[in-house]
């Protein structure tokens, strides 16, 4: 039977709902840590509970499910590249206009910082995928880092290069041979990220500037997606062995938390615990998603504010911790909803009129001239002479 083209209105809503909850549970992890409310007795379980449920492996694997999906529907690269392009570049452009002015306000934009080599690489890393780059003119500001959580905009804009290649490549061999292949890179792609973090299950702080370039690429972060990927392949087998369970699902995470738990987080540093716990936390999602409901929805929610939460959480934060505000559980309150104020209008009037746009403009029409052609040399060169 295997993957459905569509999702119902049902399951799309409930991947909806994930980007959001696993979106303002980064942003609440990040204003925790950065108004030192972890020492805190309700505090001190935030991070433990963000590491729990693992927001940014679920989007991941989401990421890497929808896009095959989507792949299937229409394999075109060039429009797939394109419709990804205008996801996620025209709201981060904004909000990079919207950080450069906090920074002049700020007094952060000094005459011998803009005149200085640094700014025009802060500028275009900001601009395509260097958002990790924080220029030293700007380590004082805030939290020390100008937007540091977007790294991750690196790692998917590698993942979109990738995929639809990756799955034309695979499309013409057999079932048992795209299987292989997928798990093999999964696999690879784990050990580098164990041996790129050295065991601890976060963000790199420390270490070699080479482990710190390493991290926000593709590479250790392509078994995530690749696990959405294998998914959307191996429906069949999720069908038999996942969907249908949530509560299963949902008592081994318990399970698995309160293991890392007793262990006081060394659980969580184990190079086979981690794939473990990742894997019952995607397939709770999953097992959750696909589950049967009396009622189920008849359209589903189009408003989505996740992304623009994700971009401009962390400057709200650098304004507040710049301003001077201290251990208080008040500022996580303003970031969330702050965040999630310039998110709907970064929807509104960013990311939405720019969907519509691209479906017009001229770039549009190019791409599908490309994607044309391309499909007719792939037609020729199949044909025997």
């Amino acid at each position: 039977m295997g993957a459905p083209a569509r999702l119902t209105p049902t399951e799309s809503n409930r991947f909806h709902g994930y980007r959001h909850v696993a979106a303002v549970s980064i942003a609440v992890g990040h204003a925790v840590t950065w108004f030192s409310l972890q020492h805190t007795a309700v505090g001190r379980w935030v991070p433990r509970f963000v590491t729990w449920i693992s927001p940014l492996t679920v989007l991941f694997v989401l990421s890497g499910y929808l896009l095959t999906m989507s792949l299937d529907r229409d394999a075109r690269p060039f429009s797939f590249l394109w419709r990804r392009v205008l996801r996620i570049y025209p709201a981060l452009w904004v909000c990079f206009g919207f950080l450069l002015s906090v920074l002049l306000v700020a007094g952060y934009l000094t005459k011998s910082f803009v005149l200085s080599p640094a700014f025009p690489a802060f500028v275009v890393g900001q601009l395509t995928v260097g958002q990790a780059y924080t220029p030293n003119a700007l380590r004082a500001f805030g939290t020390g880092s100008a937007n540091g959580p977007l790294w991750s905009i690196s790692a998917q804009m590698g993942f979109y290069l990738i995929l639809p290649f990756l799955l034309a490549w695979l499309a013409p061999r057999a079932r048992r041979v795209q299987r292989a292949v997928l798990i093999s890179l999964t696999l690879a792609s784990y050990v580098l990220y164990y041996a790129i973090v050295d065991g601890a299950a976060t963000e790199i702080t420390q270490g070699g500037t080479l482990r710190r370039l390493l991290y926000i690429t593709v590479l250790p972060h392509l078994h995530l997606f690749l696990l959405g990927v294998l998914i959307y392949k191996e429906f069949d087998v999720m069908r038999r062995w996942v969907l249908g369970r949530p509560l299963l699902w949902a008592g081994l995470w318990v399970a698995a938390s309160v293991g890392d738990l007793v262990t006081n987080g060394a659980l969580m540093k184990s190079f086979f615990f981690i794939p473990v716990q990742r894997l019952i936390v995607v397939f709770a999602a999953f097992s959750f998603t696909f589950a049967p409901t009396k009622r189920p929805a008849t359209q589903a929610r189009r408003l989505d504010v996740s992304y623009g939460i994700y971009l401009y959480h962390y400057i709200i934060i650098n304004i507040l911790v710049e301003a001077g505000v201290g251990q208080h559980w008040w500022p996580v309150a303003v970031v969330v909803g702050s965040a999630a104020t310039l998110a709907y209008l970064s929807y509104r009037f960013v990311e939405q009129p720019a969907h519509e746009w691209g479906k017009t403009s001229p770039i549009e029409k190019l791409i599908v001239r490309v994607d044309a052609w391309r499909a007719r040399r792939l037609s020729g060169s199949s044909v025997p002479g």
